[in-house]
This record gives C-alpha cells, sequence and structure tokens, in this order.
C-alpha cells in the first residue's frame, strides 16, 4: 500500500497544472478562430510555457510549498491507516494458524480486514481528488492574471496570438515570452492592482521641542505689589 500512495504522489506532482494547458489551448484556439483569413500567413506568433510561468512566479512558488505541506500531511496520514492494516492483518493470519480460533470468529477479524482495504482504497482516490481541487483553486487566479498579462503584451507587441510551448514542435528562441510575463507577473504584484509603488520606509522624524507638561492640582495665582 505505501508503495500505491507513493506512486500516487508521484503522479500527482507529475501532472502538475493540468488546467494550465487547457487554458493555454483556449487561448490558442481562440485567437485562431478570431484571426482574418487574408492576414493568416502574416500572423505574429509568440509561444509560452504556460506550466513553468505559473510555477516561477513568486505566487506559483508559494503554491508549490503549501501543496507541498498537504501531499506531506495527507502522505503521514495514510501511512498511519496502512499501518494499522497491516497490523491487523498480521493478526489475522496468527489467529488463522490456530486451531483454537473459532471460524465464527475468523470471519468477523476477515470482514473487518476487508473493510480496512477497502478504506484505504477511497482513502486514496480521495486523497488524489482533494489535490487535485487543492491546486486547481490555488492555480486559477495566478492563470486568469497571466492571461490578462499575455493580452496586454500582445497588444504591446503586435502579436496575432500566444501559443503554448506543448503545442508547438519547434519555434524560434526569440518568440518565447515565458521570462517576460514572470517578470510581469512579480512587478504587478509587487507594485499591487492600483499600480502605485509600495511606500518606502517613512526616515526619523524631526525632534521636536516639548514644554513643559502642564502643572496638576490648583493653579497658581500671583498677587500684584502695592
Amino acid at each position: 500500500m505505501s508503495r500505491t500512495i507513493t506512486r500516487a504522489t508521484a503522479s500527482l506532482r507529475a501532472r502538475r497544472l493540468p488546467s494550465v494547458l487547457l487554458h493555454a489551448c483556449l487561448i490558442a484556439v481562440a485567437t485562431l478562430c478570431f484571426a482574418p483569413e487574408s492576414a493568416a500567413a502574416k500572423n505574429k506568433i509568440a509561444v509560452i510555457d504556460l506550466r513553468r510561468a505559473v510555477a516561477d512566479t513568486e505566487d506559483g512558488l508559494r503554491v508549490q510549498a503549501k501543496l507541498q505541506q498537504m501531499i506531506d500531511s495527507r502522505q503521514s496520514d495514510y501511512e498511519a491507516k496502512e499501518k494499522a492494516y497491516l497490523e491487523a492483518k498480521a493478526d489475522f493470519e496468527k489467529l488463522a494458524k490456530t486451531k483454537k480460533t473459532s471460524e465464527k470468529l475468523l470471519r468477523k477479524k476477515y470482514a473487518a480486514l476487508e473493510k480496512m482495504a477497502a478504506d484505504l482504497q477511497v482513502a486514496q482516490v480521495s486523497y488524489r481528488r482533494e489535490m487535485q481541487r487543492q491546486e486547481n483553486e490555488l492555480t486559477y487566479p495566478i492563470i486568469l492574471h497571466m492571461r490578462q498579462l499575455m493580452r496586454r503584451l500582445s497588444g504591446e507587441n503586435g502579436y496575432d496570438m500566444v501559443l503554448s510551448k506543448e503545442a508547438v514542435p519547434y519555434y524560434r528562441a526569440d518568440l518565447d515570452i515565458t521570462d517576460r510575463i514572470i517578470q510581469m507577473y512579480n512587478a504587478s504584484q509587487s507594485t499591487g492592482a492600483t499600480g502605485k509603488k509600495p511606500a518606502g520606509k517613512k526616515g526619523p522624524k524631526s525632534a521636536t521641542k516639548k514644554g513643559p507638561p502642564p502643572s496638576k492640582g490648583k493653579p497658581k495665582i500671583k498677587v500684584p505689589k502695592r
């Protein structure tokens, strides 16, 4: 069972950001559909490795760290359940070898063991689905913002379409806008949604002289001299 969850974890990591490719294909298809036929031969194309773009942003690195924490937590939980199953299985095998154990008790133990095995399978499937859901939920805002940045960069440079690297067998290196999009994304997050630069540290305040504190008690009355 430990090998099963390990393979499942490795498979999950290998298939990180599946929705990225889907969004990239949708962008490419939409652009192709609305491109004028007469200008098809003159289209200016850019290419992006959207998987790396999402993963290498500051937000993407935080998402990966959070997902890794969840993977480690789920792995520990699964291993605890697996250990309990293996111990129960060993106990059942010992009882099965002794002639003193009744057939009724053996059947009861076997039924409980089968239920534990089924629960492990359910936990594995639930684990994979939860990881996929969390991944999609955490990466979706990054992908949406990157689509906006791709539109902006396309408008600035006259790109007619932006294709996913996975969908292009060959392209010139100068057509790759991955690093540019990563830089734009990180810059947009550091400046904030309003485009204002983050406030720097304020300098030390100039020292102001303070007058003596007000005296407490009854005020003194000066008596004029005669």
